[in-house]
């Protein structure tokens, strides 16, 4: 326990603390979560691109996606609640790129989409929207 609090740079035990039967994170705001941060970016780049701002758009879609690491909550014990958390996060995850998709086109950024619309279609060939499967 001593390293992880020295990874987590909690010395004093404020973030990690000792809670019967084990150990519990406390955190100072869900903004601490990545999704929570990967779905404000979302938000936030799919106001910008909206309003007309799709460069701003395409970097804020971006970092949201930037954030991804691989299945939403793969690590975390399977029950009803996690499997449905996981789908809505996946499918945020995909109307997220495809707004992404949408600001990088309306940047005149076609060629460089090529290969990932061609990589989604493959992954998604029954989503439509946008090119993007």
């Amino acid at each position: 326990m001593l390293r992880l609090r020295r990874e987590l740079g909690d010395r004093q035990g404020r973030l990690l603390v000792t809670r019967p039967p084990g150990y519990q994170m406390v955190l100072a705001d869900e903004g601490d979560v990545d999704a929570a941060a990967f779905t404000r970016l979302g938000d936030s780049g799919r106001s910008a691109l909206a309003g007309g701002d799709a460069e701003r758009a395409a970097g804020l879609l971006a970092q949201a996606l930037a954030l991804w690491r691989g299945p939403a909550l793969a690590d975390v014990p399977t029950g009803q609640l996690v499997e449905a958390e996981a789908a809505r996060l996946a499918e945020q995850r995909l109307d997220i790129l495809q707004s992404r998709v949408e600001a990088d086109l309306a940047c005149g950024r076609y060629a460089a989409l090529v290969p990932e619309l061609r990589q989604s279609v493959r992954e998604h060939p029954l989503r439509e929207g946008c090119g993007v499967s």
